[in-house]
């Protein structure tokens, strides 16, 4: 029997954790102590599931952790944390590299680590995957697997859930095991890469690969409108100050001169 880890417990680990708890045994993983309370008492701050939908997943019962220990009897670990950009605009890996470090220390032969945090390609091989193996003394593709299965949801809306995914992985034996393993009762079609050549498994209609890559434009425009913001609150802030400057220094000349009117006047009522 399966038991899936969900690392990081975001707009998209969460929801994803709660599908899964209806038919496998589920962990959610987050770093945060506050997050785990706040959802171990059944109630979600970024309100992608409902108090009830975070109960249903209790009474399924998900645990809710930030303990390597509860995650350690797991096989499948889900990667969802999120991947922002430094303040040269350049990919954050960190959550990702620090996720692999964690799924590292606790995994084991023929485990199955799948990635659907938003990467640029080959960031799952190159970036990660060196880290599973450091952490793991294991190695790729013959003591634990990976595959890439991008994530589909748009925060906030909750008529368009993901009814159809992409998966990736390098062997067929482990495509295999992925799509049996995992497979929810959802429709699934399927793309699988072996030796990174696209092979067609099962029917995949264009409409699904463009709404994946429509996905990640939308992903860094969402990014591209942050920045945009923080660099125009940062402007005002920086006018609004140089404003109250320039105000500062006017009351003082306008005291000055006020000043020196008054003692021009008093000097000419001493002549007088």
């Amino acid at each position: 029997m399966n038991k899936i880890a969900i690392i990081g417990l975001g707009y998209v680990g969460l929801p994803l954790a709660h599908a899964f708890s209806f038919k496998y045994d589920v962990v959610g993983f987050d770093i945060y102590e506050e997050r785990i309370k706040e959802l171990s008492n059944g109630y979600d701050r970024t309100l992608e599931l409902s108090d009830t939908q975070v109960t249903e997943a209790i009474k399924n019962n998900m645990l809710f952790t930030n303990t390597l220990e509860d995650i350690a009897d797991c096989n499948i670990y889900i990667v969802t944390v999120p991947t922002p950009i430094d303040k040269n605009e350049r990919p954050d890996l960190t959550p990702l590299i620090k996720a692999s470090e964690t799924i590292g220390k606790v995994l084991k032969k023929d485990d199955i680590v799948i990635y659907e945090s938003t990467v640029y390609p080959g960031a799952t091989e190159e970036e990660c995957v060196p880290v599973l193996e450091k952490f793991s003394n294991m190695k790729f593709n013959e003591d634990f697997y990976c595959g890439y299965s991008p994530e589909r949801i748009n925060p906030g809306d909750k008529e368009e859930l993901q009814k159809s995914k992409i998966q990736a992985a390098q062997t067929t034996l482990y495509y295999k095991h992925m799509q049996n393993g995992i497979k929810m009762e959802v429709e699934q079609k399927l793309l699988d890469l072996k030796a990174k050549t696209a092979l067609i498994k099962t029917k995949i209609i264009n409409k699904n690969l463009a709404q994946n890559v429509l996905h990640q434009y939308k992903t860094m425009y969402k990014n591209g409108i942050i920045n945009i913001t923080r660099l125009l609150m940062k402007q005002s802030q920086k006018q609004k100050a140089d404003a109250q400057l320039i105000k500062a220094k006017y009351d003082q000349a306008l005291a000055a001169a006020e000043l020196e009117l008054a003692i021009g006047k008093r000097i000419k009522g001493e002549k007088k």
